[in-house]
C-alpha cells in the first residue's frame, strides 16, 4: 500500500476526481420538474441543461427505463415516474411535517379501530406520507403513490377542494382504472361525486378501491384559501361497518382531524 497516497488530504481537487458527472446529469434532469411545470419535452430538458438532444435522450431514456421518469407514449411528454415519487415519499415520511402530525394520527388510530391514511397532493398524484392499521384490524395495504384519484377517498376529497381549473386538469389526466365493480369509470359521474363531497365536506370510498373496504376522508387545506393540498382518511371493513354508519359516526371525526392537521402544517 502507498502510505503517502493514503495520507493525502481530501481537498477539492481530489474530491473532484471522484465526482460522477453522469449521476450529476441525471439528478439535474429530475430537478427540471417543478410544481409549475410537471410535464416537459426532451427539447426543454436539453435546453435547460445545455446539452445536445442526443445526450439528453440517452440520460432521459435511462431514467425512463429505471422508472424515475414516465414518458407519454402518444405525446412523448415527460414527467416524474413512480421511482422518483417513491423516493420523494420516503423523504416526506421522515420530514418535520411527518414528525409533527404523526402523534396526532397515532392517537386517533388508537381511539377508532380501523385504518388511517394521510396524503399530500403533488401534481396529479397523492403521496401517502402516513398509513397504518389498528393493531386489531388487518386491511390490505395500498400504494404509497396514489394515481387512481377517482376511486380513493383521499383523492376524491382533495380534488373536490381544488380550484375548478386545476381539478379539471387532473380529472382530464386520469385513466379511470376500474379497481372494483364499484369504481367510478367516467368523468361525468366523478364530477357529480366531487360536487356532493364538496358540499358535505368529506368523501366516501364505498368499496371503490378495494372490495370490502370503506373509507371516509376530509381535506387538509390552506386556512387562508380553503384550497386542499392533501387529505386524511379513516378506513373500515364493510363486514363490520355500513356506509351510513360510517358517515354518521366518523364524518365529524375525520373532518376534525383534517382541521387539526391543516393548522399544524400550514401551506402558503
Amino acid at each position: 500500500m502507498n502510505e503517502n497516497k493514503a495520507k493525502i488530504p481530501m481537498d477539492n481537487k481530489i474530491i473532484h476526481s471522484y465526482f460522477c458527472t453522469t449521476i450529476e446529469k441525471g439528478l439535474k434532469i429530475l430537478n427540471c420538474f417543478r410544481k409549475d411545470r410537471m410535464m416537459l419535452s426532451l427539447k426543454e430538458i436539453s435546453q435547460e441543461l445545455g446539452i445536445d438532444r442526443t445526450s439528453a435522450y440517452r440520460y432521459v431514456n435511462t431514467l425512463v427505463q429505471l422508472g424515475y421518469i414516465w414518458k407519454d407514449p402518444l405525446t412523448k411528454q415527460l414527467r416524474l415516474g413512480p421511482m422518483a415519487l417513491t423516493l420523494s415519499n420516503t423523504i416526506a415520511s421522515s420530514s418535520d411535517m411527518m414528525q409533527t402530525i404523526k402523534p396526532l394520527l397515532d392517537e386517533t388510530l388508537e381511539t377508532y379501530t380501523g385504518s388511517i391514511d394521510c396524503g399530500i397532493l403533488e401534481g396529479h398524484i397523492i403521496h401517502r406520507v402516513y398509513q397504518k392499521a389498528h393493531k386489531e384490524i388487518l386491511i390490505k395495504n395500498v400504494p404509497h403513490i396514489e394515481t387512481a384519484l377517482h376511486c380513493s377517498a383521499l383523492g376524491k376529497i382533495t380534488l373536490a377542494f381544488l380550484p375548478e381549473s386545476r381539478m379539471l386538469a387532473i380529472v382530464n389526466h386520469l385513466d379511470f382504472v376500474k379497481k372494483t365493480k364499484y369504481s367510478i369509470t367516467d368523468k361525468k359521474r366523478l364530477l357529480e361525486d366531487l360536487e356532493i363531497s364538496r358540499k358535505k365536506g368529506y368523501a366516501i370510498n364505498n368499496q371503490e378501491y378495494i372490495m370490502g373496504a370503506i373509507s371516509i376522508a376530509a381535506p387538509i387545506v390552506n386556512s387562508g384559501t380553503n384550497i386542499a393540498f392533501g387529505a386524511t382518511s379513516l378506513g373500515f371493513t364493510s363486514i363490520e361497518h355500513a356506509k351510513t354508519e360510517i358517515e354518521r359516526d366518523y364524518a365529524g371525526v375525520v373532518c376534525g382531524l383534517a382541521k387539526k392537521i391543516s393548522r399544524l402544517i400550514p401551506m402558503n
